[in-house]
């Protein structure tokens, strides 16, 4: 009974402000039944499972309120669920509330992905599917905090378009949330990250970005590092082929550097069906960490919202845990091989 009465209120929650001017409840629902199997190494024998997953499946609202002629109070609230595993909590996704401005720009203050992570997912063929990018790129290696985050604690400055060109810049007041009984620690834990581009309507883009975290843990072995990222994309013809470079530093006793090189195609025909490819490779010069990952997938759009895909994707040395945008388990336990399937469907709203 308890829990009927708090779906009814999450439900009227949701749907008392969609009535309301300029506010827009959205979702994405993103289901696959997985299978994933994994190589023996010298410590571990093979193993395998089946897993119904979700792909970072999510529910929000957003909206704006026109204040003036070109100023508009903008503002967003995304949460995660978990359509497939036991736990029913929603989790935190970009949560913010700011100003916008077509002729200035957009301020926002909240919780979000930070422009270095933004940039790198702009280049992912496999978002939110085995084979996501961020498996490799951004990804955590050593002691690295990773540049995959989505930050709490954030302002950011979104430039408006200019003639193709756009901006973000951010600055993070503690990129790892500081827990209450802890206290403050002055800051210790800071980040700034910003991106620029340039895109020629749908045919050609290019992006940069760059990422400093100070970080003050002893505890954790962590330094300053750093990140940078260069990405480029050409959409001709139903063609669509990406690349992409970055760079991550970690400033601490093991002065390590992970160089990433990602490559992209995919070719759409018949207006719903797309094929699709990439490879990714990491190497740290300093780690034993070197991943190579590569994934190839099939999309088929059923209408404007809703699409059903397969893929398939391999990773070495135990790394590609498959769980980058995508929830649920896998079997590895070191450093093994293996391979993930994946057969699902996904519906926008």
């Amino acid at each position: 009974m308890k829990k009927h009465i708090i779906a009814v209120a999450v439900a009227a929650a949701f749907a008392a402000p969609v009535a309301m001017a300029d506010t827009t409840l959205y979702g994405l629902a993103n289901m696959s039944l997985d299978y994933i199997g994994v190589e023996s190494d010298a410590k571990n024998p093979s193993d395998s499972n089946f897993n119904v997953q979700s792909g970072s499946s999510r529910i929000g609202v957003k909206g704006s309120e026109k204040i003036s002629s070109d100023l508009s109070a903008v503002y967003q609230a995304e949460f995660g669920v978990n359509m497939s595993e036991g736990s029913t909590a929603l989790t935190s996704r970009n949560q913010y509330v700011g100003l916008s401005s077509k002729s200035v720009g957009t301020f926002i203050a909240g919780r979000h992905d930070t422009p270095l992570k933004s940039a790198v997912a702009k280049y992912d063929l496999f978002g939110d599917q085995v084979g996501d990018n961020g498996n490799v790129a951004g990804a955590k290696y050593g002691t690295s905090a990773g540049f995959n985050l989505r930050t709490p604690n954030t302002i950011a400055y979104i430039t408006p378009n200019l003639a193709g060109f756009n901006a973000t810049l951010a600055y993070v007041a503690e990129h790892d949330q500081v827990a209450v009984t802890d206290g403050y620690d002055n800051n210790s834990n800071d980040a700034f990250s910003v991106s620029a581009g340039y895109a020629f309507k749908e045919l050609f883009n290019v992006t940069a970005a760059y990422e400093l975290h100070n970080q003050k843990e002893a505890k954790l072995g962590r330094g300053k590092e750093d990140a940078w990222m260069l990405g480029a994309g050409v959409n001709v013809a139903g063609f669509k082929v990406n690349g992409l470079y970055q760079q991550m530093k970690s400033f601490d006793e093991t002065n390590n550097k992970t160089n990433v090189f990602g490559l992209g195609a995919a070719y759409t025909f018949g207006k719903k069906h797309t094929v699709k490819g990439q490879w990714y490779q990491a190497d740290s010069d300093s780690l034993a960490d070197k991943r190579n990952m590569f994934a190839l997938g099939y999309d088929f759009a059923m209408g404007k919202q809703t699409t059903l895909f397969a893929a398939y994707a391999y990773g070495d040395n135990g790394q590609a845990t498959w769980k980058d945008g995508h929830n649920g388990a896998t079997p590895i336990h070191g450093t093994q091989d293996s391979n993930a399937f994946s057969v699902g469907m996904k519906y926008k709203f």
